[in-house]
């Protein structure tokens, strides 16, 4: 970990891979971590998964509307600067 510090003073790209992993390894505890979650939930109750696939669902749809009703607003604008 020290050498790699020293490295990384040296060369800014070595910093940027070592933040690139550490951002990696993030994400892939996150996705992990729901994963399992999700797994004892699913066996715990199936219901209670298919609920929470359900509110997924449903925000994904409210958030797609929203974004292009502004998509949409912000066409007008541009068009009516024009």
């Amino acid at each position: 970990n020290t050498f790699a510090r020293i490295e990384a003073a040296q060369k800014p790209e070595v910093l940027r891979d070592l933040y690139r992993d550490y951002r990696r390894r993030v994400v892939f505890g996150w996705v992990l971590g729901l994963v399992i979650a999700y797994g004892v939930i699913t066996f715990i109750s199936p219901s209670a998964a298919n609920l929470i696939l359900d509110a997924i669902w449903f925000t994904l749809k409210v958030l797609y509307a929203f974004v292009t009703q502004v998509g949409e607003a912000l066409l007008e604008l541009v068009r009516s600067l024009l």
